[in-house]
């Protein structure tokens, strides 16, 4: 499943700081190769946006926990002042159409030929 963890700061990141998130996400992920932390640069403060993927559980179960390791991660981020966790749902892939006519997908109509068979009778 996939997180996504959002820390509000007043100062601009460093790369100290997008370590630290790398850092804090890496315990929580089940790739390591999945953890992107990103920025978002807002009118009166920055977003740091860590994402990651992690096994799948009830969310309820590590919601609190994802959330202690972050806190401890930031202690010493004096400028945070939100922070925030999202467990976004996966996109779904289109399915592929049947190349079979819709009936007889459904299996509603048996073979013409079929039919005939029957009318000749």
């Amino acid at each position: 499943m996939e997180v996504h963890v959002g820390i509000e700061t007043q100062g601009p990141p460093t790369k100290t700081r997008l370590d630290v998130l790398r850092s804090a996400a890496a315990r929580f992920t089940d790739n390591k190769a999945s953890i992107r932390v990103t920025h978002e640069p807002r009118p009166d403060r920055h977003g740091l946006m860590t994402q990651c993927t992690m096994r799948t559980t009830a969310q309820y179960r590590v919601v609190d926990e994802i959330a202690a390791g972050f806190t401890m991660a930031i202690w010493d981020f004096a400028d945070s002042m939100d922070m925030w966790r999202t467990f976004p749902t996966p996109k779904v892939k289109p399915r592929r159409r049947s190349r079979k006519p819709p009936a007889e997908a459904a299996g509603g109509l048996e073979h013409p030929a079929a039919r005939l068979l029957v009318a000749a009778s």
